[in-house]
């Protein structure tokens, strides 16, 4: 049987993991070093552990009652979510942004019905906000362990009806799991970041622990036995795995986490130091309210991150006191009556749930209720909606490795402009097809892929997608000789810089976590983007090309909704970028263009500085119009700006398509 004292010990687990998480969203800019986002996967084992422990008990001595299982689960996870869910939808109303709102209304609307996680891996991409930006989007760990709760019950029953032995099939379904995390952690992070199938392996690793501490399990029973520091081992590997980040390849960034728990729960007793490491006073008390601690935290960074505030150290740790406080009197005053009472409690949170997700769906259906705010409706005419006027142009399949639109229908002339590059050719496309409405307008790109010949990127994992890509899509235009004229267009400081500076990529003073290069090895990150732009440029002017390079927009260590009146939208802040700052992150790319290519025939560079720029300063807002939809990608208005100025330069200079 299990150890009798592993409840305190599992609690104090829950502790060290809770911290872990709190200490990684707090002070991340202070530790950055600490993977503290691992703590999640701790959970993972944990909960395999006690709930595939007690489902296969009880399923062998025939007392496993389904309703009676969710009943619980409802009882224990439900009343802090509510809490929480309404708090926050309550805030949101005053605080939101229509989008902002109707974003916080799918996630609390998914927390009900267990499928954040799902939202989190559909929708969570390059070209959205900072996760910090959505208050929910923790919600997506809760909606993987509860999806478990809602299938691993009926595995069982079938299991059981069938008379396999479950250890067994769990064994085949964690190693299945394990396996696909591996495979699929290169070519489909997000996916296993955020779906079950493949984090299944971490619960399942724990359902085999606790059900080799029944002794069904011979192979775990004899490793159990021959165990005397466990405990100390599995808390140096949780540890361990705490000091290092592996970007691309998720299975081996989290492994030592899982089997560092797993260590530990293979022998909750352990030696008297292992057990006090756990069981002792503040981690009891931290790890009975880890739970709505976890759920209370995020929203409070998220406001922070939405309204632009500054987050001092003291705030930070006054914030910490105060969610603790809370978490406690959650625990002592909501979460421990409830339990006590189950069967009200059920009754009292399922008519909770029914309002919370008859609010969520209400917020959703109405667009996030965008009279709350004066000014809403011009601010979402220039900061929302750029994806839903993308939708009138035309999706192309012309090149398999490509996003591919036309500014045309199907049957009209062949496209006479191609835009290439990254997603800042793909905020820039919009507006050049409405400047060049008599021109079929072309454009191939993929995020974070510069539009270069031989460039290789490394932050997918993936080192060869952008060489890939580059090398369809120049082969591709380079054949076809209606299209006349090339325009290039990427992030360029983002790749070869070792700073970031716009908001929606890195937090302040943290390195740009990418790594390029190109075919042919060089000796910096600069060389690579400056020598295949050459080439580039080179190969397109061959084929008869007219290339016209734009150079990037300035980058924003703010989002718009940060330099808004919250509840007055057409009170502007005064937020700006020095224009010597803007000059000065793009001078070296400016210095070779003009020094190496500009001599070229057919080669026009476009600077877009007079759009967002006066003597002094550049700003994200003109004419009281927002320029940018978020900190370095245009809006549909900051777009049509600059294509109109695009397209006045390159007529005045004689490239007519």
């Amino acid at each position: 049987m299990v150890n009798k004292n592993h409840d305190s010990v599992i609690t104090g687990l829950r502790a060290y993991s809770i911290a872990a998480v709190l200490l990684f969203h707090f002070f991340h800019e202070q530790l950055p070093w600490l993977a503290g986002y691992k703590g999640v996967d701790v959970f993972f084992v944990i909960s395999g552990y006690l709930i595939i422990g007690h489902i296969s008990q009880a399923t062998a001595e025939g007392r496993f009652s389904l309703p009676l299982f969710y009943a619980k689960r409802i009882v224990r996870l439900f009343p802090a979510l509510l809490i929480m869910l309404t708090v926050v939808l309550a805030v949101g109303y005053v605080l939101l942004l229509s989008e902002e709102y109707r974003s916080l209304a799918k996630y609390a609307f998914g927390s009900i019905f267990f499928f954040t996680n799902i939202i989190s891996w559909l929708e969570i991409n390059y070209f959205d906000a900072n996760a910090e930006l959505k208050p929910l989007i923790h919600m997506w760990s809760l909606g993987v362990e509860e999806q478990f709760y809602v299938a691993f019950p009926l595995v069982a029953i079938v299991v059981a009806s069938f008379r396999w032995r479950i250890a067994t099939c769990l064994g085949i379904l964690t190693v299945l799991s394990m396996l696909l995390c591996l495979v699929l952690s290169t070519v489909m992070p997000a996916a296993t970041f955020y779906l079950l199938p493949t984090r299944f392996w971490e619960i399942g690793i724990g359902g085999l622990i606790a059900i080799a501490a029944r002794g069904d399990g011979t192979v775990f029973g004899e490793l159990r036995k021959h165990l005397k520091y466990n405990i100390e081992i599995g808390l140096g590997l949780i540890m361990v795995s705490m000091l290092f980040q592996i970007q691309g390849f998720y299975f081996f960034d989290i492994v030592l986490a899982v089997l560092g728990a797993a260590c530990i729960l293979l022998d909750t007793s352990g030696t008297r130091l292992g057990r006090r490491l756990l069981d002792n006073s503040p981690a009891n008390v931290l790890g009975l309210i880890s739970y709505p601690f976890y759920i209370f935290h995020f929203p409070v960074l998220a406001a922070y991150a939405i309204t632009g505030h500054a987050f001092p150290m003291a705030d930070r740790l006054a914030v910490l006191c105060a969610l603790g406080l809370l978490a406690y009197l959650t625990y002592r005053y909501v979460e421990a009556p409830f339990a006590r009472a189950p069967r009200r409690a059920l009754a009292v949170l399922g008519l909770g749930s029914l309002a919370v997700s008859i609010a969520a769906a209400y917020v959703y259906s109405q667009a996030g209720l965008p009279d709350r705010m004066a000014g809403n409706g011009a601010y979402n005419q220039d900061v929302g909606g750029f994806h839903e006027y993308k939708k009138k142009f035309t999706s192309c399949t012309f090149v398999a490795d490509a996003n591919c639109l036309t500014s045309q229908p199907a049957g009209a002339p062949d496209p006479a402009i191609a835009v290439l590059g990254d997603s800042h050719a793909d905020h820039s496309f919009p507006g050049i097809a409405d400047a060049f409405g008599d021109r079929n307008v072309l454009f191939f790109g993929v995020p974070s892929c510069p539009p270069l010949r031989g460039i290789l990127s490394y932050d997918y994992g993936d080192k060869l997608r952008c060489t890939r890509m580059n090398d369809s899509v120049s082969t591709y235009v380079a054949g076809h000789p209606e299209i006349e004229v090339v325009i290039l267009a990427f992030a360029m400081p983002f790749y070869y810089t070792d700073k970031g500076m716009a908001y929606q990529h890195l937090g302040p003073n943290e390195p740009v976590l990418w790594n390029i290069g190109a075919v042919e090895p060089q000796p910096t990150r600069f060389a690579a983007i400056t020598t295949r732009l050459g080439t580039t440029v080179d190969f397109y002017l061959k084929a008869g090309k007219q290339v016209v390079l734009m150079l990037d927009v300035p980058e924003l260590p703010f989002m718009p909704a940060h330099c808004i009146e919250r509840g007055n939208l057409l009170q502007q802040l005064n937020c700006t970028v020095p224009r010597e700052t803007y000059l000065e992150r793009q001078r070296s790319m400016r210095e070779f263009v003009q020094a190496e290519l500009s001599g070229r025939q057919g080669f026009r560079v476009y600077d877009p500085i007079g759009v967002f720029c006066d003597d002094e300063v550049c700003r994200m807002r003109k004419d009281g119009r927002f320029l940018y939809r978020d900190s370095n990608h245009l809006s549909i208005h900051g777009s049509r700006l600059v294509a109109d100025d695009l397209r006045r330069f390159i007529e005045s200079r004689g490239v007519k398509p």
